[in-house]
């Protein structure tokens, strides 16, 4: 949306999403996957700042239960096999999820930023015909 009264910065207006029931059904497919990657990323952020405080409490040395290495903030430490699968699950979910997350924000903004475009121009459009229609001109 190239407006050449604000020289190119964005508006308010232009920042602002589109309300929901104004936007296509694949757009709010969309907006549902971006809270749900970001509710993934943020679930397992948390999950894993839990799990670490469980690290820096386990032991150091291999024991009965407590048989399943991990390095953090470098020492090797010793986790029970329940707490090793859960760690694994969170530390190979926290990333990609982050990532889709903001490569669906991304995706998102492009996408409300050309139907926003497209709305404007074919409102220019209608008015530019009214105007037209109204100073008694043909087309």
């Amino acid at each position: 949306m190239d407006r050449s009264t604000n020289f190119g910065a964005t508006t308010e207006v232009d920042r602002a999403l589109l309300p929901w029931k104004t936007i296509p059904t694949w757009l709010r497919f969309l907006r549902v996957l971006i809270f749900a990657a970001l509710a993934v990323f943020g679930l397992t952020w948390a999950g894993e700042f839990a799990f670490q405080v469980n690290v820096m409490t386990s032991p150091d040395r291999p024991t009965g239960e407590y048989n399943n290495p991990v390095e953090f903030k470098g020492k090797t430490t010793y986790l029970s096999h329940d707490i090793y699968e859960i760690w694994t699950v969170l530390d190979s979910a926290m990333l990609p999820s982050g990532f889709a997350g903001f490569g669906l924000i991304i995706a998102n903004s492009v996408i409300e930023r050309r139907i926003k475009a497209r709305r404007w121009n074919s409102q220019l459009t209608v008015m530019i015909d009214r105007m037209d229609r109204h100073r008694g001109r043909p087309d």
